[in-house]
């Protein structure tokens, strides 16, 4: 204000009671800051639960697709060498069949594999054996029908993880046999809460013996 000297202004603002008031507001800061803490940290921990379980469930259905996919892939590959074993299958034994059921756990096809494909028909043996699906070949003994065929002891493994252990039933009331299989196979790396389920029916073409 004019005529108001500088000492006077400056006495002014030193007045006691904005002294108090400003000494007040200071006192009152560090308990706002403190309330602003908590509740960012509230907020930062709800957020961080959701990011987790966002995360957690995609990371989940990630796993789960890619092992429903490891199974399905399994048993196509499987099925889909079956089936063309089934469908060129002779007899090759006196009085045999083309497919024959061991038991619903164990199945023989007589078939010329690719590998050989010299007319003579190998004997392909499909077994569940310990959680697993397994393949044996033998070869067969003769150069002419009925063959014989010796006992397998190499056994492949094609499926590790079957849940049902019987598979496999034969049709042999028509002229041509069928073989049907029902196969619940599992991912080996990450089990399902429902495993696959694959159900075929497989007919053989041929109606005459290996010559």
């Amino acid at each position: 204000m004019p005529g108001t000297s500088p000492k006077k202004l400056r006495r002014t603002y030193e007045h006691p009671v904005i002294r108090r008031l400003s000494r007040d507001l200071i006192k009152s800061r560090p308990g706002l800051a403190l309330v602003d803490l908590l509740v960012a940290m509230a907020l930062m921990g709800i957020s961080l639960a959701i990011t987790y379980q966002y995360f957690f469930y995609t990371r989940a259905s990630w796993e789960r697709a890619a092992a429903e996919s490891r199974a399905v892939q399994d048993v196509r590959l499987a099925l889909g060498r079956m089936e063309r074993e089934v469908r060129e299958a002779r007899t090759a034994t006196a009085g045999g069949r083309p497919v024959e059921l061991v038991s619903a756990s164990q199945v023989r096809i007589y078939t010329d594999l690719p590998g050989t494909a010299d007319g003579r028909p190998e004997m392909v043996v499909y077994r569940v054996s310990g959680g697993s699906l397994q393949r044996g070949v033998a070869p067969p003994i003769g150069n002419a029908f009925p063959y014989t065929y010796g006992t397998i002891t190499n056994w492949q493994t094609v499926l590790s993880r079957v849940d049902n252990s019987d598979p496999f039933s034969v049709d042999t009331s028509g002229q041509r046999n069928t073989l049907t299989v029902n196969l619940r196979v599992n991912d080996a790396q990450s089990p399902l809460r429902q495993p696959v389920e694959a159900l075929v029916t497989l007919a053989v073409r041929s109606r005459g013996e290996a010559e």
